[in-house]
C-alpha cells in the first residue's frame, strides 16, 4: 500500500528541480574580464561582439552556456553526485539522501546557494543543508595588485607570444588556505592544456608532457626572481 510521499520519489523529485533549474549564468566578473583582455588578440567578429556587450551579452552568454568547459565559468555549478535510498527491493524506504555538488562563483555564497536550493525544491518535507567542509569562493585579486603584475611578467617571459588576462579557476585549490595571510592569492597553471588534457583531469593517463614540465621549471625560477 505505497503512499504519495514515498522518500525516494521526494528526494528524486528534488533533484530534477535542481538539475531542471541551474543557477542564472553571469557575464560580470572574472570572466568578463577576460574576454575584455582577450578580445584585441581575435578575429574581427569575435572582438566587435565582445566590444559591444551591452547589445551582444545575451549571444555571447548563449555561445558560453552551451559549452560546459565554459558555462561553468558564467555560474553557479549544480552537479547531483549521490543519491541513497532504501534498503531492500520490497520495502518502502523511510528516508532518502542526495548530495548535489556545488562550484560556486564569486557573488554567491553558500547561505544563497542553500536559500535557492530550497526555493527551487520548493518541498518542506525536504531538509535542505550544506555539508562540512564546504567554503565560499575566493576573493578575485586585483590585476593592478602587484603580485598580479609580477605574475603576468613571468607568464610574458615564459610564453611570449600569449596574452596575459585574468580569468577564474574552476576548481578548488589550496589556495583558498592563504586568503587570510596574503593580500591577493592569484592560481596559475604553467602548462599547456589541449582538449585531450582536459578530458583526462581526474582520469586514466592523466600527465605532463616533458616540455611543459620543463617550461614550468623555467616559469617558477622568473616568478621567484620577481617575473623577469
Amino acid at each position: 500500500m505505497p503512499t504519495p510521499d514515498n522518500a525516494a520519489v521526494k528526494i528524486a523529485r528534488a533533484v530534477d528541480r535542481l538539475a531542471a533549474d541551474p543557477f542564472p549564468p553571469r557575464l560580470q566578473g572574472l570572466t568578463g574580464d577576460m574576454l575584455t583582455s582577450v578580445a584585441p588578440y581575435m578575429d574581427w567578429p569575435m572582438r566587435t561582439a565582445i566590444a559591444n556587450r551591452w547589445l551582444t551579452g545575451g549571444l555571447i552568454t548563449r555561445q558560453l552556456t552551451n559549452n560546459p568547459r565554459t558555462a561553468a565559468a558564467l555560474r553557479t555549478t549544480t552537479a547531483p553526485t549521490i543519491i541513497q535510498s532504501g534498503t531492500k527491493d520490497n520495502v518502502l524506504p523511510q528516508s532518502a539522501r542526495a548530495v548535489v555538488n556545488h562550484r560556486i562563483l564569486p557573488g554567491d555564497t553558500i547561505a544563497s546557494v542553500v536559500a535557492r536550493d530550497r526555493e527551487v525544491i520548493g518541498d518542506a518535507g525536504v531538509t535542505v543543508r550544506p555539508l562540512p567542509g564546504g567554503h565560499d569562493p575566493s576573493r578575485p585579486a586585483s590585476t593592478d595588485s602587484p603580485g598580479f603584475k609580477t605574475l603576468a611578467a613571468a607568464i610574458r617571459a615564459t610564453y611570449p607570444h600569449v596574452p596575459v588576462a585574468p580569468g577564474l579557476v574552476l576548481g578548488a585549490t589550496d589556495g583558498r588556505y592563504y586568503e587570510g595571510l596574503a593580500a591577493a592569492t592569484l592560481r596559475f597553471t604553467p602548462t599547456t592544456m589541449r582538449p585531450t588534457d582536459l578530458a583526462r583531469f581526474h582520469g586514466n593517463d592523466e600527465r605532463v608532457s616533458i616540455t611543459d614540465y620543463m617550461r614550468a621549471i623555467g616559469f617558477y625560477e622568473r616568478l621567484i626572481g620577481g617575473g623577469r
